[in-house]
């Protein structure tokens, strides 16, 4: 009898690293044929993944689409604006060629505090002394003088807590302090103060450069930093003004936390930015805030992100460690849209595997553990779209059909169904370009981008026919179809229950 793997021993047979990637082009179109679009599609929870070094050909770049990558997302905390503009054009080329709504998210810098005089990492040991200064051209320079907002005593975080310094003193703009620990500072990275200063504008002149500079690409999302209240969103919104791209929220002080209400209401979608936030509040406070952010979420219908350190282990390793893979399974079955890789693309030696890795986790967990919403009486119930969405959730619940299928040019009502975690896929049909991309952060929802014909029975014809072609749905099973071609709350839809012939 042949040995049975175990979870990690499958992975490792059949993942695909970056450099396998960047040599056997061959292996990877294989990878593609045995799972293809049905493999994908299998998994409702979205992937975020972040373009950096690692990833920075398009051979690569292929890979983690065809792995699942559902959104790039472009951090401009690293990179140069010419690097990101290279990125975003090899993006769409590949996502073209493969005929995948790959989206793409800006994640802007904001007022985060960040090392910015280091030219090449620095070896810091237990006890040594080193010097933040606004002024003093042998210190080390941050993005904002923190000398007002700490005192002796004080602990302070870099790197999301790896490195750990206590403030010594502070004399005029010069902050001396001792290593706690030994480690390595990269460069640009961050640093956490226990006692931040007090609400201010996360949408700064740099901000406001940043999402200019983001629009003129036609970004899908933006990912606005450190929102402290609606009015961080709504100041964001002026700025984006009449286009297509979503504003994405993320959570990372305790401010933002306090005012979670209206920035979920302000906001298309929230992003839990643990590396931050863990530093604000105490990491044992984490999960349980976590879990609140999620469900709350949830009932709104805001997509929600988890992101920071999910599999970070896989920067280094081919596989990531067990708590890794419990904490990618814990946000799924959470309810969150999207979970999110980091410096694991980015920078790491498996970006593609790590892609792997994720979607493989995420998938099991759907399979194997109930996470419907369809009871849940806690789902907002409001507006026409929010009606409708119950109605074809309970639909599809009574009658177990194969998938839903909807046929429109607006994405509030596919937004609005993904919150029910229906066991059964919801394919949207949309001859818009940006709403086949928005859709790429809806849990359970999968995009095609195809002209579709106005008579009633051609429009029926053309989706099935794209279904049947891609093996995504079998003969004589049961589908949902709705159509509509109203926007927002004025739809004019309809509604049918059809057997696939």
């Amino acid at each position: 009898m042949p040995k049975k793997l175990s979870f990690f021993e499958h992975d490792r047979k059949h993942m695909l690293s970056a450099h396998d990637a960047r040599s056997a082009g061959s292996r990877i179109i294989a990878w593609d044929t045995t799972h293809g679009v049905r493999g994908i599609m299998r998994r409702k929870t979205k992937i975020i993944a972040t373009i950096g070094p690692a990833c920075a050909d398009a051979t690569v770049l292929r890979g983690m689409m065809l792995a699942g990558m559902d959104i790039a997302r472009l951090n401009l905390s690293h990179g140069t604006r010419e690097s990101h503009g290279r990125h975003v054009e090899m993006l769409r080329a590949v996502a073209g060629k493969l005929g995948r709504s790959v989206g793409i998210l800006f994640d802007l810098q904001g007022p985060e505090l960040r090392i910015e005089n280091l030219s090449e990492p620095m070896q810091v040991r237990k006890g040594d002394t080193i010097i933040f200064s606004a002024t003093n051209p042998s210190g080390l320079r941050l993005s904002m003088d923190i000398a007002p907002s700490v005192q002796k005593g004080d602990i302070l975080f870099l790197d999301d807590g790896m490195i750990r310094l206590q403030v010594a003193g502070v004399k005029g703009g010069d902050v001396s302090c001792t290593v706690l620990n030994s480690g390595i500072i990269g460069l640009r990275k961050r640093l956490n103060i226990p006692n931040p200063p007090a609400p201010g504008k996360a949408v700064s002149k740099r901000t406001a450069e940043e999402i200019r500079f983001a629009l003129a690409h036609d970004p899908d999302f933006i990912a606005l930093s450190y929102v402290d209240s609606r009015k961080d969103v709504d100041d964001a919104r002026k700025l984006v003004g009449g286009s297509d791209t979503l504003l994405v929220s993320k959570l990372e002080t305790q401010h933002a936390i306090a005012n979670l209400d209206g920035i979920i209401e302000a906001s298309d979608a929230v992003m839990v930015a643990r590396g931050d936030l863990g530093m604000q509040i105490p990491m044992e406070k984490l999960p349980i805030v976590q879990h609140a952010v999620v469900k709350k979420c949830n009932s709104k219908g805001t997509p929600v992100i988890v992101a920071t350190h999910m599999l970070n282990s896989m920067i280094e390793n081919p596989l990531p460690t067990r708590a890794e893979v419990n904490d990618v399974t814990t946000a799924v079955i959470m309810g969150a849209d999207a979970v999110m890789l980091s410096g694991e693309t980015a920078a790491g030696k498996y970006p593609v595997e790590s892609i792997q890795t994720m979607g493989k986790i995420a998938c099991n967990t759907e399979q194997d553990v109930d996470i419907s919403h369809v009871a849940d009486s806690k789902i907002e119930v409001v507006s026409t779209a929010q009606i409708m969405s119950k109605s074809l959730a309970l639909l599809a619940y009574h009658k177990k059909p194969e998938a839903i299928i909807i046929v429109t040019e607006d994405s509030i009502l596919a937004k609005m169904l993904s919150r029910y975690r229906l066991t059964i896929p919801i394919y949207v049909f949309t001859s818009t370009e940006h709403i086949s991309r928005e859709m790429s952060l809806y849990w359970g929802v999968f995009p095609f981008l195809q002209k579709i014909p106005s008579n009633y029975d051609s429009c029926i014809a053309a989706v099935m026919a794209t279904l049947k072609r891609s093996k995504l749905v079998s003969k004589g099973n049961d589908v949902i179809v709705s159509i509509h071609d109203g926007v927002g709350e004025r739809m004019h839809t309809i509604m049918d229950i059809r057997k696939v012939e």
